[in-house]
Formats: C-alpha cells, sequence, structure tokens
C-alpha cells in the first residue's frame, strides 16, 4: 500500500505549483528527505519540473550517461512518470493560484517549499500548514 503526497513551491506571489508522489509519503521518509537533500530553490525546482513522481529520493537526476528507469532505478534517484516510465506529461504537473486550492487536490500529505522564506512546511489535512522539523520527522 502506499502512502500518496503532494509536493509543491510556494512562490513569492502566493502561488503553488505541485506534483504527486506516490509512494512514502509520510514524514520520515519524504518529509525527511526534503528537509536534508531539498534545501536548495534550485533542486526544488528540478524535482517539481520532473512532473510527477512513483518515488522521491536524495537525488532528482541519474549520474551522466547511467540507465535510470522505472523497472531499473539507480539507488538514491527519484523515480518520475514521465521521464523513467514513459507516461505523457501533460498531466504531470499542476499550477493552482493558492494554497487552498493545492490543499483540495492534497493527498494524504501536502510539502510545500516555501520560496520567500527559504523553508519547507506541511500538512496532513488535519492541521494547518506548519514548519517542517527534524523532530516531526521523526515522530511519523
Amino acid at each position: 500500500m502506499s502512502t500518496r503526497s503532494n509536493i509543491g513551491i510556494l512562490e513569492k506571489d502566493k502561488t503553488v505549483r505541485m506534483i504527486y508522489c506516490h509512494f512514502d509519503g509520510y514524514l520520515s521518509w519524504v518529509g525527511k528527505i526534503l528537509l536534508e537533500h531539498y534545501t536548495d530553490e534550485s533542486k526544488v525546482r528540478e524535482l517539481i519540473a520532473l512532473g510527477d513522481i512513483s518515488s522521491l529520493c536524495e537525488n532528482v537526476a541519474p549520474p551522466p550517461g547511467m540507465k535510470h528507469t522505472y523497472d531499473t532505478p539507480i539507488k538514491n534517484v527519484a523515480v518520475a512518470y514521465y521521464r523513467d516510465r514513459g507516461e505523457p506529461f501533460e498531466a504531470s504537473s499542476r499550477e493552482y493560484f493558492t494554497i487552498e486550492d493545492a490543499r483540495l487536490y492534497m493527498q494524504e500529505y501536502l510539502y510545500l517549499f516555501d520560496v520567500a522564506r527559504n523553508k519547507w512546511f506541511f500538512t496532513d489535512g488535519k492541521i494547518g500548514l506548519v514548519e517542517l522539523t527534524e523532530e516531526l520527522c521523526k515522530e511519523d
């Protein structure tokens, strides 16, 4: 069974762009990886540009020249539906105009990287957006 999540970027103008992540969306996996490995805005944007993903890992892309697919993934590299499974990209990434709109489409968890504050926030739908911390990622 999967724990689904959405991962997004909250722009300074308060618009949100997000992708779907199928597996391991809970705090102790996706939350922890985002907090430890996606602290740079450019890396977050690179992740969002992939479109929907099957699983999140420490790295967005495989090393140059290495074959990385859904069936033969390289360890510690995110697996994307479009890039790695050959699925259509049209439905992959979503743009919303407000956080409230993004929450309408959220899965079990919603993670947002706030560009203005350079921090990650999350919600499980039961609480409002709260800052993602190491402590929270241990509790899951």
